[in-house]
């Protein structure tokens, strides 16, 4: 029954992402309130629906929703999780201000390990502001959990600065790289979306680079056959 239960589960993901790319909203909420109901974890289920939000262009309902994501994370322990989703919303609006004494509280309850990357985002941000690419990369690799979103950042302040298609593409692999490794399709999904309405040619490198991986794992699979 378990196996049953998984493979549904599997299928739901799939349905999911593929009506985030066709741009089918009503589909996708359909899909996700049923698999919302296999989901034990409440804070994975607002994580989810602020994904899906911002795909479609609702940043604050995204906004909220991921609020209420991080305080689930941050009142079960998971504190790195909850740090992320910080890291993820600072992509949607690098304004947003969280009261000091709550990122305290957040930081009190971090290991020494994850003290360390947090201070490693600082040190993101002032590469970004000082357009230091390739130091901002290199803090983006390091970020665990919140690397994903790093890169997202890094990828649209070099749109916006206007950086050479070779440095964002090589930004944009990395953020595609990590999002597959996770086997976060509705992620990819909300990625890709985002993207191509910054920037059509960034969006054209994405899914190529997507496609010629996707044909490299193909590849990969029938070789192991014929062995």
């Amino acid at each position: 029954m378990k196996h049953i239960a998984f493979d549904k589960c599997s299928v739901a993901w799939f349905r999911l992402a593929e009506c985030v790319s066709r741009g089918e909203q009503e589909r996708a909420f359909g899909v996700y309130r049923l698999l919302s109901h296999s989901l034990d974890d409440q804070a994975l289920v607002q994580q989810l629906a602020g994904d899906l939000h911002l795909a479609f262009g609702e940043d604050q309902v995204a906004l909220d929703k991921f609020e209420r994501a991080l305080n689930l994370y941050r009142d079960s322990g998971r504190v790195q999780a909850a740090v992320a989703i910080y890291e993820h919303m600072m992509t949607i609006d690098p304004a947003i201000h969280v009261h000091r004494a709550y990122l305290a509280n957040i930081y009190e309850q971090m290991s020494a390990d994850q003290k360390d990357r947090t201070t490693g985002h600082t040190s993101f941000e002032h590469a970004l502001l000082a357009g230091e690419w390739d130091q901002a990369a290199q803090f983006a690799a390091q970020a665990g959990p919140a690397a994903g979103s790093m890169y997202e950042q890094l990828v649209q302040k070099q749109l916006e600065k206007g950086v050479s298609e070779k440095d964002v593409r090589e930004s944009v692999c990395h953020a595609i790289d990590i999002f597959v490794a996770e086997g976060n399709d509705t992620r990819m999904q909300v990625f890709l979306t985002k993207l191509k309405k910054v920037s059509l040619a960034a969006h054209k490198q994405a899914t190529e680079y997507l496609r010629g991986q996707e044909k490299d794992e193909s590849g990969e699979e029938h070789t192991e056959e014929k062995v």
